[in-house]
């Protein structure tokens, strides 16, 4: 009984995993932006930026 209760979780995570995996396969590359504007973060070391990139689908 013990056996069948530690299973369900494992195979669960398992299934996690596979869709996870294959949605990272699926998410298109990045690319090229022109930034715009990139202004500081109060309180951390890092910026945020605007920018344009072309167009993922044709106008």
């Amino acid at each position: 009984m013990v056996k069948s209760r530690l299973s369900i979780p494992a195979i669960l995570g398992t299934l996690i995993a596979m869709q996870s995996s294959v949605a990272a396969y699926a998410v298109p590359g990045a690319k090229q932006t022109r930034v715009l504007e990139r202004v500081d973060v109060n309180g951390t070391n890092r910026e945020m930026g605007m920018g344009v990139s072309e167009s993922i689908h044709p106008s």
